[in-house]
């Protein structure tokens, strides 16, 4: 079986990073010195990763998920909204129309690696106004192409609305969104979910046109997924350390985890990682959980 590790979702920012962006903000620095130092970080993330083959550059200049794409069409921001039950907020986005525009300019947030982490369709329909399923299909169909052509080869669609609301009529929405967007696409594509237990929507998940599924399994147990798993031919994407505490895992516990994994699962590839952003711990501490990350997978398999 294949087995990896990865980042999931955005990437927390050095101190230094976050104080320079301040700087910034206050006309302190110039903005050539504040690229100098996202330089610094990227560099430190490439090191972290030095021996992965799924690579992400941490989306450190992304502010949220879904704020790149007021660069591509024409939005404008609309108030704040509360990101599920976390302490971070995201810029409600207003779709004024969907006419792609610098197309160019938005393919710069992606900074290098081949794994591009990109918002489902529910952080779409939660957190921006004037949604469209037709024209959110018609933007994913010309930007995954460019992504192939930069090198992109591995896909995670971030989905914890799916879970979180329960929101059925977003389950018929995807299983489209996914027929559509598929064609002419080379690569893994996952739908990753996370911030709530999943079995009431699985059974429909396994009915997708994907590569994979991403479960947090700090908040779902492993013997209700293999009830709904046996003998499904996709991979896994495990939320196997908790990216909402800073405690750092036990090697005893997570490798009893991973045991049944790969026993009741048997997935078709598997990859490590955190139960959703990283973003949400700080670096230092991100960087620990990365590392055991990596030291479970080279001790064990």
């Amino acid at each position: 079986m294949e087995i990896e590790v990865s980042l999931n979702g955005i990437y927390p920012r050095s101190e230094k990073l976050i104080k320079a962006t301040r700087d910034y903000d206050r006309n302190r620095i110039s903005y050539e010195e504040l690229l100098r130092i996202y330089d610094e970080d990227y560099k430190e993330l490439k090191n972290l990763q030095s021996d992965f083959n799924i690579v992400s550059d941490g989306l450190l200049m992304w502010q949220d998920l879904l704020r790149p794409f007021s660069v591509l069409c024409n939005c404008e921001i609309n108030g704040l909204k509360r990101y599920f039950e976390t302490n971070t907020f995201y810029r409600v986005i207003k779709f004024n129309d969907y006419e792609l525009k610098n197309i160019d300019k938005f393919l710069e947030f992606f900074k290098f690696g081949n794994l591009a982490i990109l918002p489902s369709l529910g952080i779409f329909k939660y957190f921006s106004e004037n949604y469209n399923l037709d024209k959110i299909v018609d933007i994913y169909g010309e930007i995954l192409k460019l992504l192939n052509e930069k090198g992109y080869s591995h896909f995670y669609f971030q989905e914890p609305s799916l879970g979180f609301y329960k929101d059925f009529e977003l389950l018929d929405e995807l299983k489209l969104f996914f027929k559509r967007i598929r064609s002419g696409v080379n690569g893994k594509m996952i739908l990753n979910t996370y911030f709530a237990d999943i079995s009431e929507v699985i059974g429909k998940i396994f009915e997708f046109e994907i590569d994979g599924i991403g479960i947090d399994f700090t908040l779902n147990d492993i013997e209700t997924i293999t009830r709904y798993w046996k003998n499904r031919d996709l991979g896994l994407v495990a939320g196997i350390v908790d990216t909402n505490n800073s405690y750092i895992e036990g090697y005893d516990n997570v490798k009893k985890l991973l045991d049944r994994i790969m026993d009741n699962l048997k997935p078709k590839f598997l990859i490590l990682t955190g139960s959703s952003d990283f973003y949400f711990l700080p670096r230092d501490i991100a960087n620990k959980k990365l590392d055991f990350l990596k030291y479970l997978k080279d001790k064990v398999y």
